[in-house]
């Protein structure tokens, strides 16, 4: 028995938080219930799953036969090899299968291995990302939302039979589960969002990406013992690492001087005079803040004004005025009717812009530029 039928295992695929995975319709990974309804899959294959762009650092593979069933496994290799006199493969086989167990228990949570850059790079993509993954699910939702209204409208308005009952039955469970699917991704992402997924934590996993690159630009001045470091030669690994460095900078010089040559100077509101950032950030801050709660105080205001003018209708049916009477009636009714179009159009413009964004991510955005802009300068 050669050594490569040693390694003829199946694996599980796990997440750094222990839960096993299997394969939806789509083929695509999903969350399995438990250990014995996740999927096996052969070597080449889990790894093929796992290993594309950035989805190695949150996923492992576990062999299937971790245990007592493989140690029984690795014992009879070995006592198979000893039998047929091949010491040789003997070693080979429990070299091989100690190193995959090594290899397969590393778990994603391990900061020892863990790349950084990847991590924040991988973050940087996911949030931004969310809106148009939260407009999928919206319309993957709309359409499962309008499949169960046909079947409902075909309970409804035809004339079935038991096996027609029973089909349509069997489709409206399975829409209301899929709906059920949906709208748990839906609040998965929005606890997601709300708790870390915001604009300002983007902007903060940006800046520490940009303070990871400029690691590989880090040189060193001597304190004291200059004359040592000047015949001294650079390690090769950090040459390499220079070499990326510089080619990358090249790369980014070229790419800015191609910016500039298609440049051009135009007056901008920003170019007249001195401009107070703090205070336009704090504004903005502020609007976004506030917004949500002037729209439902514009609506208070707009259900008062229309309680108002209705029992001032109400009044003009019930009286008998005289011309002077009713020139005050009828001029307070104007007032009310102007002061209530005027509220309508500053809520209309007020709904326009909140509508546009998120209103809580946007406020943190604005705070995070605060509170950079005030170290910049210094206010404490």
């Amino acid at each position: 028995m050669d050594s490569a039928r040693v390694m003829e295992r199946m694996y599980y695929i796990i997440d750094g938080r222990g839960n096993y995975y299997r394969t939806n319709e789509e083929d695509q990974l999903i969350v399995s219930r438990d250990r014995e309804t996740a999927d096996l899959f052969e070597l080449k294959e889990a790894n093929k799953r796992i290993n594309n762009g950035r989805k190695m650092y949150f996923y492992s593979i576990l062999p299937a036969d971790t245990g007592t069933c493989w140690q029984s496994k690795v014992q009879s290799e070995v006592a198979a090899c000893r039998e047929d006199g091949r010491e040789d493969e003997k070693v080979k086989a429990v070299e091989m299968v100690e190193t995959e167990n090594d290899t397969a228990s590393i778990y994603p949570y391990d900061l020892d291995r863990l790349d950084w850059k990847e991590y924040l790079l991988h973050f940087s993509y996911v949030v931004s990302g969310l809106k148009k993954y939260q407009d999928k699910l919206n319309n993957e939702l709309s359409e499962v939302d309008m499949c169960i209204c046909d079947l409902m409208h075909y309970l409804e308005l035809y004339d079935l039979e038991d096996a027609d009952y029973i089909k349509a039955a069997d489709l409206i469970k399975q829409n209301r589960e899929k709906r059920r699917g949906i709208k748990d991704k839906a609040l998965m992402v929005d606890y997601f969002q709300k708790a870390i997924g915001t604009n300002a934590n983007l902007a903060k996993a940006k800046e520490a990406l940009t303070l990871i690159n400029k690691l590989d630009h880090r040189t060193y001045k001597p304190r004291v013992l200059s004359e040592i470091f000047t015949d001294a030669q650079i390690s090769t690994k950090r040459k390499k690492q220079f070499a990326q460095s510089e080619e990358e900078c090249l790369t980014q010089k070229e790419e800015n001087v191609v910016i500039m040559e298609n440049m051009e100077r135009r007056e901008t509101v920003f170019d007249k005079g001195e401009n107070d950032w703090g205070r336009f950030v704090s504004e903005q801050m502020g609007f976004f803040t506030d917004a949500k709660q002037y729209v439902c105080n514009l609506q208070i205001t707009l259900s008062e004004l229309d309680e108002e003018i209705e029992q001032v209708l109400y009044q003009i049916e019930e009286a008998n005025y005289n011309v002077a009477q009713g020139y005050k009636v009828f001029k307070l009714l104007k007032d009310l009717r102007n002061e209530r179009k005027k509220m309508a159009k500053e809520l209309e413009c007020v709904q326009t812009i909140a509508q546009c964004f998120d209103c809580e991510a946007m406020r943190d955005a604005y705070q995070y530029c605060a509170d950079r802009i005030n170290e910049i300068q210094g206010v404490v």
